[in-house]
């Protein structure tokens, strides 16, 4: 005869779905931020893609101080789309300056990015720029 006192070698069957059933409320409690995080995750993205894209051609703009270069980069601008990150299609416009070949002037120069419909501006920048002849 065995005399031993019996030994509990595991889980029982019910504990083990309890468990199942408390991580499963755990997860579900939980998801909804994890799909929050990854929509401003792609959105950053867009915005930040969108901003050096925008800072880019303000620079670019700066290097060429025509008012004919000016309409020139404005104009090649008009209908360059680019993609974030994700792949998603963005669209960058540049106001065209308001100058006069030959007449030096300051000049205002406005840029800025949208997505692809044109419909939420994700970054804009102005800056001044002094044309010469």
């Amino acid at each position: 005869m065995n005399d031993s006192p019996p030994t509990d070698a595991g889980f029982s069957l019910i504990e083990v779905i309890v468990a199942m059933m408390l991580l499963g409320i755990l997860a579900t409690v939980t998801l909804p931020f994890f799909i929050t995080g990854i929509r401003v995750t792609a959105d950053d993205s867009a915005t930040t893609t969108a901003t050096a894209r925008v800072g880019a051609l303000i620079e670019q703009a700066r290097t060429a101080p025509t008012c004919s270069k000016l309409r020139a980069l404005a104009s090649d601008n008009q209908s360059a789309p680019f993609t974030d990150a994700h792949g998603r299609p963005l669209k960058l416009t540049m106001d065209p300056p308001d100058c006069v070949d030959g007449k030096a002037a300051a000049v205002t120069v406005a840029v800025r990015a949208t997505n692809d419909a044109g419909t939420s501006t994700l970054s804009s920048a102005s800056t001044i720029i002094y044309v010469t002849s």
